[in-house]
């Protein structure tokens, strides 16, 4: 998880994570002036992936799932995250404050 773009102060943070090579799962945290960031995600040899990522209050994020056009995502969380964009390898979601779980498959 980073501070996105043009952000001040960790108000506007962005996940995307990096699901390459042989890598099975990643995890990592980082105290923001707002509070605490922390992303983890692990995929499975049938295809599956999921992604927890906790944003802190006074934050926003937005939040890229690795995904193909045609794959089934379930989000839940503090609040109910709707798919803004979706391409052929991601499906990105702004979510408020909070704690979100992201499946893919």
């Amino acid at each position: 998880m980073n501070q996105a773009p043009g952000s001040i102060g960790y108000h506007q943070l962005l996940t995307a994570p990096g699901v390459v090579g042989d890598l099975t799962r990643a995890s990592g945290s980082y105290r923001t002036p707002q509070g605490l960031v922390t992303s983890k995600w692990q995929k499975d040899g049938h295809g599956r992936f999921s992604l927890k990522v906790t944003v802190p209050p006074g934050s926003t994020a937005v939040v890229r799932v690795p995904a193909d056009a045609h794959d089934r995502i379930t989000a839940r969380g503090s609040t109910r995250p709707s798919p803004q964009e979706r391409t052929d390898s991601a499906t990105t979601y702004r979510v408020s404050a909070g704690s979100y779980t992201f499946a893919v498959g």
